[in-house]
């Protein structure tokens, strides 16, 4: 399994978004804080991985893993299967 830090998160998000990575961090960095915003890094990964470096994507997803994180997750997880963590 991929090591679920910051830091990795942060590295997953320069790959994949490339000149755009600061604008991802911050839109990334809107899950998180609120009351019902659980999973940490693991969701925000997903979030990630979900959006395939599109900006408009990772809004959308981020505001979908806001309302419900496990939707994220499952789509993730039909798309990539349950181990999609390990290549993130």
């Amino acid at each position: 399994m991929a090591l679920l830090t910051r830091e990795h998160l942060e590295w997953r998000i320069k790959c994949d978004f490339g000149d755009d990575a600061d604008e991802a961090l911050r839109i990334i960095d809107r899950y998180g804080a609120g009351k019902r915003e659980d999973g940490g890094v693991l969701v925000q990964l997903a979030c990630v991985v979900m959006a395939e470096g599109d900006i408009s994507e990772l809004c959308k997803v981020v505001a979908t893993a806001k309302v419900d994180y496990r939707d994220v997750l499952a789509a993730l997880q039909a798309r990539h299967g349950a181990h999609w963590h390990g290549d993130a």
